[in-house]
């Protein structure tokens, strides 16, 4: 199957026919009128024209997959929508086809990189023609780990033991040169386990990242060779979505220079907002602090984290949920259950002028099919309760909501259909970036828990906006979540709830102090990694995202060392250069953050095209 991305063009038709003297004469007098203006003003240089930039070529990926094997079938998948994201042209060809003439110029085009996404692709390739495509510039990324016994021993990869690769389930992962800015990869062996090859490089490998068990086994390691590259991933991890930016950035960083698209926006939510509290002295708060909820909320938590993130530029949205019982048939009353708390609260949320969107008339999840909480009975069930929610909406007074937070991230085909027809308002679901697809409906599609950016493929007028990190601890899994994030997106999206420190799992029996002390810390952290990045809520960026989605940006390969991108609906690109002394000189956009000097930099696009020279 070839993958080929095109660009549309819009064409303005008038409405009647001019005849072809006429229309011939109308030409040419608005060629004198635009002769004689251009005349007037100094000549604005289209990037295009800067450097006498030519495109030669689109810059394109061979992806080599097997469709007869699932771990190609999943990594394909990921890979496939990693490069989509980021506006990376590829071509995907089946292992089965994948032959020496591959290799060659014709018919084929060149491409920058071959990628392996497929066990059994090593086995096809030829060491004559795997030697030349890299000798001569080309980069070979082995994305699924491979092994060709003549070609590995020929390019300095033995194995350790015998005289063929032992099969180690490796765990943990630990990084052994930055990954972004001066970041570290880290995940303990209890998070991560992978299949690789127990190998031993050559010298001239450079192990980037490795397994923590066993610490002598490489995970990730390059090398050049000739005038090209050699990327091999010792695993079969990045069919995972928590991989998708050190993929990225290992592919790109391997290039002597590249870009990929990104959107630069931090978004920022509060999930449970007005909390629930109900008066009493619970767990640290009231053993240590001796305060009710009520008190905690009103005097500590909304007097200090909503402060806090306005003032490091944040934009907030609060997600309500009126009460948080269990009820799910019957008759659906209008009140909530802490009227007066809930009404104190949310008078603040007003005057802030935050953001609200809604987390449900109660904290049950919408959907019919088997999970792990009780589904409702029926459909016409959700759209009651729903209609209570719409109800207290009224009755607040607040703004047609335009997002909603599932509770407990769930919620099915049913439930969007009994959610858009409660509130038409509604436009997107704020769920979570990394899940699992093990809950299956009894009327409709299965539940997927892990969401991608986009168009709902269930309620099109809906837009999923998936939440990338959440809580107020920046441990190993909560880092590595923001990293890929980062890398893949150029994105951070992350959520809170009030009530966290009442939660032995989420607020780890620490005191507030303490707690808070660890939030400030990882919003100032990931403020940090996109410090020019927007804040919005998730309604502003579902403007933006949209347009990112219409229009994938153009990359191609110009003369003498220059990118050409086409299409400024994707304004952000994350800029690559590969051992180049200074910054790369920009026409139609500019430089707006050095990531990495002379390696990495954030660029934004002013006009439809820009061009990137490397000095």
């Amino acid at each position: 199957m070839i993958i080929v991305d095109h660009m549309t063009n819009d064409f303005v038709r008038p409405e009647k026919e001019l005849t072809r003297d006429y229309a011939t004469a109308l030409v040419l007098a608005l060629s004198v009128i635009i002769f004689l203006v251009a005349c007037s003003f100094p000549k604005t240089i289209r990037a295009e024209e800067n450097f006498g930039v030519v495109p030669v070529r689109r810059q394109t990926f061979l992806l080599v997959t097997d469709q007869r094997q699932e771990a190609s079938r999943k990594n394909t998948l990921n890979l496939r929508l990693a490069m989509q994201y980021a506006s990376l042209s590829f071509d995907e060809i089946s292992g089965q086809e994948f032959t020496g003439a591959a290799w060659k110029s014709a018919p084929h085009p060149h491409y920058d990189a071959v990628i392996l996404a497929a066990e059994s692709a090593g086995q096809l390739l030829s060491v004559q023609e795997t030697i030349s495509f890299v000798r001569t510039g080309g980069l070979l990324f082995v994305a699924l780990r491979t092994w060709n016994p003549e070609l590995w021993e020929t390019i300095g990869l033995r194995p350790t033991y015998g005289s063929s690769p032992e099969f180690i389930d490796g765990t943990g992962v630990q990084s052994c040169l930055p990954i972004f800015q001066k970041e570290d990869a880290v995940l303990g062996t209890k998070q991560f386990g992978a299949s690789g090859y127990h190998i031993t490089p050559s010298a001239s490998w450079t192990i980037q990242i490795r397994y923590q068990n066993p610490a002598t086994m490489p995970l990730l390691l390059e090398r050049s060779f000739g005038e090209g590259r050699i990327v091999f991933w010792n695993a079969d991890c990045l069919h995972q979505k928590e991989f998708r930016g050190l993929f990225l950035f290992s592919l790109l960083r391997s290039l002597p220079f590249a870009a990929m698209t990104v959107f630069n926006t931090i978004l920022m939510e509060i999930d449970d907002s007005p909390p629930p509290a109900y008066g009493g002295k619970t767990g640290v708060v009231g053993n240590e602090m001796g305060l009710t909820d009520f008190q905690f909320y009103e005097s500590i938590w909304y007097e200090q984290v909503p402060p806090f993130l306005r003032e490091a530029g944040l934009k907030l949205v609060h997600f309500p949920c009126f009460c948080y019982t269990n009820q799910m048939t019957g008759s659906f009353t209008a009140i909530t259950d802490r009227e007066e708390f809930f009404e104190s609260i949310l008078e603040r949320i007003r005057k802030s002028g935050d953001e609200i969107g809604f987390h449900g008339y109660n904290h049950q999840s919408l959907y019919l099919a088997s999970g792990p909480y009780p589904p409702w009975p029926s459909g016409e069930s959700m759209i009651s309760a729903l209609s209570a929610g719409v109800t207290l909406w009224e009755k607040f007074e607040l703004s047609p909501p335009l997002s909603y937070a599932p509770p407990n991230n769930l919620i099915d085909q049913d439930g969007k259909r009994a959610l858009s027809l409660a509130f038409p308002s509604m436009r997107n679901i704020c769920r979570l970036y990394i899940g699992l697809e093990d809950f299956s409906s009894a009327s409709s599609t299965p539940m997927l828990i892990g969401d991608e950016f986009g168009f709902d493929k269930d309620i099109p007028k809906l837009m999923n906006i998936p939440r990338l990190s959440n809580g107020y601890f920046l441990d190993e899994v909560t880092k590595f979540s923001i990293l890929n994030g980062v890398m893949t997106h150029g994105m951070v999206n992350h959520f809170v709830h009030p009530d966290d420190i009442f939660d032995e799992n989420r607020g780890l029996g620490k005191n507030w102090e303490a707690i808070f002390s660890s939030l400030q810390h990882m919003i100032r952290y990931f403020i940090s990694l996109l410090p020019v990045a927007q804040k919005m809520t998730p309604s502003e960026f579902m403007v933006p995202l949209k347009k990112y989605l219409e229009e994938m940006s153009g990359i191609s390969i110009g003369k003498d060392r220059t990118l050409l991108i086409q299409g400024n609906k994707r304004p952000y690109l994350f800029v690559f250069s590969q051992q180049i002394a200074s910054a790369p000189t920009i026409i139609g956009g500019h430089i707006i953050c050095t990531i990495e000097p002379g390696k990495l930099y954030l660029m934004e696009m002013s006009d439809a095209s820009a061009s990137i020279h490397f000095h």
